[in-house]
């Protein structure tokens, strides 16, 4: 069998082969031309490296901040919402920190269905003497507003600017689409990337009585509120909100003011300032037939699946020396129907070909890589501090992956092996016995 030697790119390893071998080199995208019997090397290196999506476990994260001139008015404005939003704080800081949640009852899921949610739960107590105090401060806001430049947006929701909470939160998989067993280990890669008690059973946490309203979270049912009588009044007008959380959902108003309308009329009057301009603030100091001693406020933390990216490969490691190369006729090279391959595995990533049959062939080149097959989860994290008995939000925090505040986990990742393709493909044209053809530098006869 006759050997020749060509050289389409000059290095060193070529050299090296060449030294070695009197054949033809051909290197990645490259036409060459032989004759039948005679043999021809062809090089490709392909990737030599790691390298990884960027999927990352992410944890929620926010920041904000502000700042300008203000007037003494929106100074005073600003202390007195700020009092109020701290026993707020307080308040939820409280309910999901009380022994009972400590213990791992507050976080639980549906181990039985497709539910796409992890709901921490937990409740507190305020005394009337406490809520008089934070519905002073709400007073004394009211009694700012319309003075000098403290206008209605700072009677907004504070926590996000003027916006309501959603009454449903959006999702790009249908976990239905999921085995129960998948959504189970969703959910238990984002307890762990949350830091959470990963408990399998939803506990019921607690049961309150002695004041005709009572309420409580049952294992397998969308938590609910029984409430025996109804509210004095003051319910939000936005109502309706995750009603797949509690049920008949929860209720919000349209100015921040509002929310607090409900205890207004509960609790009775208050030492607030009532003499300034509060048209629209929904502040009311008007007292009660009958005064309340405490009311019980509900907190919510849930942990909703927004998308699930299955078969996402990642952590690519391209560092073996195997290689397959895979020989198609001309123009069947896309049809996935070699007429031969061939396997390979020398550092040189080299491959001598023949054919004793005349035509043109394509040679393609994979490579032998390890990678990891893993789900890629983004998830919303949304709490809640809820009165148990109107049902109206007093605080919300959503962080959402729609707003780039979600978080993210990698699920079960799998490590395989496979081919992947190096993207270098040969042209041969193999002719008839006989001289070589030559085009330009592309071959050379070997004397």
């Amino acid at each position: 069998m006759k050997k020749r030697n060509c050289k389409i790119i000059m290095s060193m390893l070529c050299a090296a082969m060449c030294l070695t071998s009197n054949s033809l080199m051909v290197f990645a995208d490259t036409n060459a031309n032989i004759n039948t019997g005679e043999i021809i090397n062809m090089v490709s290196h392909g990737k030599n490296e790691s390298e990884s999506s960027g999927h990352t476990n992410k944890n929620t994260t926010s920041s904000s901040g502000s700042s300008y001139h203000a007037t003494q008015a929106e100074l005073n404005a600003n202390s007195e919402k700020n009092s109020a939003l701290s026993s707020i704080k307080n308040w939820k800081d409280l309910a999901s920190s009380m022994d009972e949640t400590k213990s791992g009852q507050k976080i639980g899921y549906n181990i039985n269905g497709w539910d796409p949610d992890i709901l921490l739960k937990g409740y507190t107590t305020i005394s009337r003497d406490d809520i008089q105090n934070f519905l002073s401060h709400i007073d004394n806001f009211s009694g700012y507003l319309g003075q000098d430049n403290v206008d209605a947006f700072y009677n907004s929701q504070s926590e996000s600017n003027g916006t309501l909470p959603k009454r449903k939160l959006d999702v790009k998989t249908d976990i239905k689409s999921l085995s129960k067993d998948k959504v189970k280990k969703i959910k238990k890669a984002i307890a762990k990337n949350e830091n959470l008690y990963a408990s399998e059973t939803m506990r019921s946490l607690a049961t309150l009585d002695g004041t005709g309203q009572k309420f409580s979270f049952e294992q397998q049912s969308t938590p609910y509120f029984a409430i025996s009588g109804t509210s004095t009044g003051g319910r939000g007008f936005y109502q309706g909100i995750r009603s797949d959380l509690l049920w008949k959902g929860m209720n919000d108003s349209y100015n921040w003011t509002g929310r607090f309308q409900d205890w207004q009329n509960r609790f009775g009057n208050t030492t607030g300032n009532s003499s300034g301009n509060q048209t629209g603030s929904g502040s009311n100091t008007s007292s009660s037939n009958q005064m309340e001693d405490y009311a019980d406020v509900v907190y919510l933390k849930d942990y909703h699946i927004y998308e699930v990216q299955e078969d996402q490969i990642d952590n690519v490691d391209y560092t073996s020396d195997k290689r397959r190369w895979s020989v198609y006729k001309k123009g069947e090279e896309n049809s996935g129907k070699p007429i031969r391959t061939s396997e390979t595995d020398n550092p040189q990533h080299a491959f001598q070909f023949s054919s004793d049959e005349a035509g043109d062939y394509v040679v393609v080149a994979e490579q032998e890589a390890t990678y990891t097959v893993s789900m890629y989860v983004t998830y919303d994290v949304v709490e809640y501090l809820v009165d148990s008995k109107s049902q109206n939000i007093l605080y919300y925090n959503e962080k959402l992956v729609s707003n780039g505040k979600g978080g993210s986990v990698k699920v079960d990742g799998e490590q395989k092996t496979g081919w992947v393709s190096t993207g270098d493909s040969f042209n041969i044209h193999v002719n008839d016995l006989g001289a070589v053809e030559t085009n330009g530098s592309a071959t050379q006869r070997v004397q």
